[in-house]
């Protein structure tokens, strides 16, 4: 198996593995003469990395060198061979046909702009891990022993990966208010030249339904729970203020005052549509319990400061206590509601998201290897639809989708690149309109930095 090969490369560095893996995709167990057919251009290193490379795989057995004895055609230049061992492993690779085209393809296309061996290795190595995504916390061992590398190193490449197109992961989120920094998580998206792709534009209004019209009401209570809680204890007293004043201020005051905290939501939130609607989930989530725990994972709540006992249900009768009480129901209420209602929004969300993916799967008799948003991209259709209802509401610009004033051209702002496996040809546009799906010549993919594509 191709990770019990790199397992086994003790003292290897992330070069020498990709020289051994790319000699194997380029040549298999033809003898070779390096010095004859320039296998450094071949394989895409330089010909001291090569040099190097090649001197630690004989010596630790994964190629032979030959005398020219052993050839029918002898020469005074040196020549060599994988060894048996070697082709064992790499035949008896368990890894699932996607995954092992995807691996090859990254295998053997050039590096990219700023990319190094070590940051290719890195998402070689990520891709064998067949899982849905990489924490890099929980899979740093397992890619310590893939890669050759050490944490740091692991760290720093994995920032450069995120760069790479193809490699795809929430916003980063550096931590403010109630919440922590957020772990470094991300997927190799499953895309290789024997898949189709279609841009699918469907209906999203997660900014809609997660950002409520009182918002700034409740992080202006918890503004005036912090400056100015002497009053607000007199109006508790008077019973002016109910007990759950506290839920989500402190949640809405963090998502006004720091601007990096909406961003990553949003992004998070894309992110877990591609984890549950991915080939990785078999069984869909039944309700947003599975989605709540992997929201307190990626989006950590920091450690609660005070006594327990001043959150039982007995009236705070203090200031200080009343203090003290306020603030914490209001960070408490970040893990008991605020999750619950994100979660409650993005399975909603995934449902219908679902449905759609099933009606392109339908139409189209394919099976949808993974599913990626793209955030700068919109689809427009360029001719009047008539099915379209041109009175929905054009001037909320958070909406995902909408018709012009002159009515009739939809917009879609939510687009997700579909990677697909079909019999058939797929179009490279499509769009979801009042449940019915457009793929004709009237759509056009735009992007929101520059023209139309």
């Amino acid at each position: 198996m191709l990770k019990n090969l790199l397992n086994s490369m003790t003292g290897a560095t992330p070069s020498m593995r990709f020289v051994l893996l790319r000699w194997y995709i380029s040549y298999g167990a033809q003898v070779i003469v390096p010095k004859q057919n320039e296998s450094w251009l071949q394989i895409g290193v330089s010909k001291t990395t090569f040099n190097r490379s090649l001197n630690y795989l004989v010596n630790e057995g994964y190629i032979n060198s030959l005398k020219p004895s052993h050839l029918y055609n002898s020469s005074s230049a040196p020549t060599y061979r994988l060894s048996q061992a070697t082709v064992n492993l790499q035949l008896a690779s368990q890894i699932n046909s996607e995954v092992l085209g995807l691996f090859e393809a990254w295998l053997v296309k050039p590096l990219q702009l700023n990319e190094s061996l070590n940051t290719r290795i890195l998402v070689l190595a990520s891709i064998l891990l067949q899982e849905p995504y990489i924490d890099l916390t929980r899979h740093l061992s397992v890619l310590k022993v893939l890669t050759g590398m050490d944490t740091n190193s692991i760290k720093k490449n994995a920032s450069k990966a995120l760069k790479l197109s193809g490699v795809f992961a929430p916003k980063p989120y550096r931590g403010c208010g109630l919440f922590a920094k957020s772990p470094f998580i991300y997927c190799i998206n499953q895309f290789n030249e024997n898949i189709q792709v279609t841009n699918l534009g469907l209906p999203l209004t997660f900014e809609n339904q997660l950002f409520s019209p009182d918002m700034h009401s409740s992080a202006n209570l918890f503004m005036l729970l912090t400056s100015n809680s002497i009053n607000v204890k007199k109006a508790f007293d008077d019973g002016r203020i109910e007990p759950d004043l506290c839920s989500m201020s402190a949640f809405c005051h963090a998502a006004i005052n720091h601007h990096t905290l909406r961003p990553h939501l949003i992004s998070l939130f894309h992110f877990i549509i591609r984890l549950f609607t991915g080939p990785h989930y078999k069984d869909q989530p039944k309700s947003p319990k599975e989605i709540v725990e992997f929201l307190k994972l990626y989006l950590p709540v920091k450690a609660h400061n005070g006594e327990p006992s001043i959150l039982d249900d007995k009236e705070p009768t203090s200031f200080e206590a009343f203090n003290k009480w306020a603030t914490n129901k209001a960070n408490l209420a970040v893990v008991d509601e605020f999750y619950t209602r994100l979660a409650r929004n993005i399975s909603y969300q995934l449902i219908e998201i679902i449905a759609q993916l099933a009606f392109f799967k339908k139409k189209y008799n394919s099976t949808i290897i993974d599913i990626v948003y793209c955030p700068t991209k919109y689809l427009i259709a360029q001719k009047r639809l008539s099915n379209i209802d041109t009175n929905l509401d054009i001037q909320d610009k958070d909406k995902s989708s909408k018709v012009n004033e002159t009515g009739g051209f939809y917009v879609s702002n939510a687009i997700f690149e579909i990677a697909s496996q079909s019999s058939q040809s797929l179009p490279r546009l499509a769009l979801v309109v009042d449940n019915e799906l457009i793929d004709n010549d009237s759509l056009v993919l735009g992007d929101k930095k520059n023209s139309f594509q």
